[in-house]
C-alpha cells in the first residue's frame, strides 16, 4: 500500500471562502479528487499556492541540467 505523506503547511483553500488568483499557476484539487497544476477552472473544488523552491534545491536542479547537457553533447 502506498503511504500518503502530507503536511499542514500546505492546504487546499475553498474558493468560496478564498477566491483563487486568476491567470496564476496553482495546485488544484479536481472534482475527481486528484491533484493538478494549472490555472483555476470551475472543474476544481480547491486550490493551493505552489511551494517555493529553496535556493539549494534550485542549485541542484541547475547542476543536474548542466550535467545532462554535457552528457548529450559528449
Amino acid at each position: 500500500m502506498i503511504e500518503h505523506t502530507t503536511t499542514s503547511q500546505l492546504y487546499f483553500r475553498d474558493p468560496k471562502e478564498s477566491p483563487p488568483p486568476r491567470n496564476s499557476s496553482l495546485l488544484l484539487l479536481t472534482v475527481g479528487g486528484t491533484l493538478a497544476i494549472g490555472k483555476w477552472s470551475e472543474d476544481c473544488i480547491g486550490w493551493c499556492p505552489k511551494p517555493r523552491i529553496p535556493l539549494n534545491i534550485k542549485l541542484k536542479l541547475q547542476e543536474q541540467f548542466l550535467e545532462s547537457i554535457k552528457n548529450d553533447i559528449a
